[in-house]
């Protein structure tokens, strides 16, 4: 014989399933939230620190370099910590609780923005303040995904190893050459730029291709770091 079930506890049973998927939804979502805000808490705090930055370049052009130079240094130092603590954050990628990319790729988007601003401040207190520090923007692109090894990622490696080395004597900015923004766009087409990786070492010299660490040493040593 047929064993009858409770219709009341089968329905009981499908609002527990469906209360339980909810919650686990919910969960997911407020974590997304949680993510992209703290993120874009930290990338809005270091674009204020930006501005900060900016106003101490005005006290520059008005006094000259004798009362400013410490200080813009100073807080170059300080704006750098940041942006790598931001930095590893998003290097990271995603991770499993932020569920809509689109929202990542919009803060990386505004993160990338903001290191091309800090590269420009920087590469003013470079020139102004006649700075032994180096800078390097570090163009990647999903076209390195076709090549195995990964020159991108290769290229990464090289980099983390001499910024371990050489500390804040060397300034990195990492940009994507994929994303739709017109100021990394602009600069890729400055410095037309069509592999990848690509480098550009004090705003002016330029390197496409993978780069190993044996030539870039030497070429940062060109520039009194060895």
């Amino acid at each position: 014989m047929r064993k009858k079930f409770d219709k009341s506890i089968i329905l009981s049973a499908l609002i527990i399933s469906a209360l339980i998927f909810l919650a686990g939804f919910s969960l997911g979502y407020v974590l997304n939230l949680e993510k992209i805000g703290y993120l874009e808490n930290r990338i809005g705090a270091l674009s204020d620190n930006l501005r900060d930055f900016q106003f101490q370049l005005l006290f520059f052009d008005f006094f000259g370099g004798n009362v400013s130079c410490p200080v813009l240094k100073g807080m170059l130092t300080g704006i750098a910590e940041d942006y790598e603590k931001i930095g590893s954050k998003l290097s990271a990628g995603p991770g499993d609780e932020i569920r809509d990319y689109s929202d990542f790729q919009r803060v990386l988007a505004e993160y990338y923005k903001t290191s091309i601003n800090y590269w420009l401040m920087a590469e003013k207190v470079r020139d102004s303040c006649k700075a032994k520090f180096v800078t390097i923007l570090f163009f990647i692109s999903k076209s390195c995904e076709k090549y195995t090894p990964n020159p991108c990622d290769d290229q990464a490696w090289v980099l983390t190893y001499l910024k371990q080395k050489f500390d804040g004597d060397l300034l990195i900015f990492t940009i994507s050459a994929d994303v739709d923004e017109p100021s990394i766009q602009a600069l890729k087409t400055y410095y037309n730029f069509t592999e990848f990786p690509s480098l550009v070492i004090n705003g002016k010299k330029t390197f496409s291709g993978f780069l190993p660490l044996e030539n870039l040493s030497a070429i940062l040593c060109e520039y009194g770091l060895c």
